[in-house]
């Protein structure tokens, strides 16, 4: 059930900014690049420590295998987890990313082409 309601709350909020994105630059293209985004990056992580992924052999670089020697790479890994420094810097990176989303927005759907005129002030 609860994933269900997650599921929900999250196509719901996608759609109030995918009819936002049509509506502020009057483009069906720029709805179609940010639905594809949010098809290839999924819903974030919000909680826990960041794994490491394996890589599977036949596209492990030379000396990797399976994601268990990563040393090469240079990115230390215990038990299959990564370091704190990774999963701190992945939860920086996603409040840093929603803000700039927030500040953002405005600016970054402004368009001549809008097919709807918004403004702060409400008349009567």
């Amino acid at each position: 059930m609860l994933r269900t309601v997650v599921q929900f709350a999250y196509t719901s909020l996608f759609g109030f900014f995918a009819a936002f994105l049509l509506l502020r630059t009057g483009n069906v293209y720029a709805c179609i690049l940010a639905h594809s985004f949010c098809n290839a990056m999924g819903l974030p992580r919000v909680w826990g420590r960041i794994e490491g992924v394996e890589t599977p052999v036949a596209m492990a670089p030379e000396g990797v295998i399976r994601g268990r020697d990563t040393r090469s790479a240079g990115i230390e890994m215990a038990n299959g987890r990564l370091g704190m420094q990774w999963t701190v810097a992945y939860y920086v990176l996603l409040v840093l990313g929603a803000w700039l989303f927030y500040n953002n927005l405005w600016t970054w759907s402004e368009s001549a082409n809008a097919l709807v005129e918004f403004s702060g002030a409400v008349e009567r």
